[in-house]
């Protein structure tokens, strides 16, 4: 009789236990088949956008359509490469829109991972501009200019908010002193078109001191622009890194 009720609990005991196994088996597979991806799906921050997001670089920092990105943190640059890439820019022209306190960085970045996603020219806008210069115009990236004419225009806002304009290949450069409010665009848009007399370059440079605020380059590039009365210059392209006035060129790819 004990024998029977010794061999009636050990059938008890071991069916308890392979019913803890089969239900730790289960939830285990469960919680696999959850924490898996599903295919052809993906997180929702890494989707590409379906429309062509807002592109926007202000005070704050950049900005592409939701997503805001800080290139000064230490994931800032890969996250704006990689956010780039989520954009369906198609070949097509795209607008860029500035504000006047925004970093020259973060403008030059943008324009920068929009060249490396294929896009052969931004419509670049300011917030703010001056109203006797355009306040939006078709830039080039600076990685799709292969070379340029040694005659071509430079013109860019040093430091101290003077200016100065000279020729792509270097040497016989002009400069103006800054202004009352900053830089005296009235006697560097002479220079520019003293520099343009003779050149039948295509492309034209502009730039800025790093330290300065972006809307000190824009306003140049606009007067680059504006100062070509012949409308011979057909790539106006922004130099990422700050020339030294009166050196020849380097562009950066």
């Amino acid at each position: 009789m004990k024998m029977a009720r010794c061999a009636l609990g050990l059938s008890v005991w071991l069916a308890a236990c392979d019913a803890k196994v089969t239900e730790s088996h289960t939830a285990g597979t469960a919680a696999s088949a959850s924490a898996a991806p599903v295919k052809g799906l993906e997180p929702v921050g890494k989707r590409p956008f379906g429309v062509m997001p807002d592109l926007v670089v202000d005070e704050r920092g950049i900005g592409i359509g939701p997503e805001r990105i800080d290139l000064a943190a230490v994931e800032g640059p890969t996250k704006l490469a990689e956010t780039l890439e989520r954009v369906p820019v198609d070949g097509k022209q795209v607008a860029l829109r500035t504000t006047t306190k925004a970093q020259l960085r973060d403008v030059g970045a943008m324009l920068t991972g929009l060249g490396k996603r294929g896009v052969r020219s931004i419509l670049l806008k300011m917030d703010g501009a001056r109203t006797d210069l355009l306040s939006e115009y078709v830039v080039v990236p600076e990685g799709r200019i292969e070379k340029a004419d040694d005659c071509s225009v430079v013109v860019s806002v040093l430091e101290d908010s003077s200016t100065a304009v000279w020729p792509y290949k270097g040497g016989g450069g002009k400069k103006a002193r800054k202004g009352l409010s900053g830089p005296d665009l009235s006697v560097t848009g002479d220079n520019v078109v003293a520099q343009l007399k003779g050149c039948t370059s295509k492309t034209g440079f502009f730039s800025a001191h790093s330290k300065l605020r972006w809307e000190h380059a824009f306003h140049v590039g606009a007067l680059l622009r504006k100062s070509d009365a012949g409308g011979t210059i057909e790539s106006l392209v922004f130099l990422t890194k700050e020339p030294v006035a009166g050196v020849p060129v380097k562009l950066e790819k």
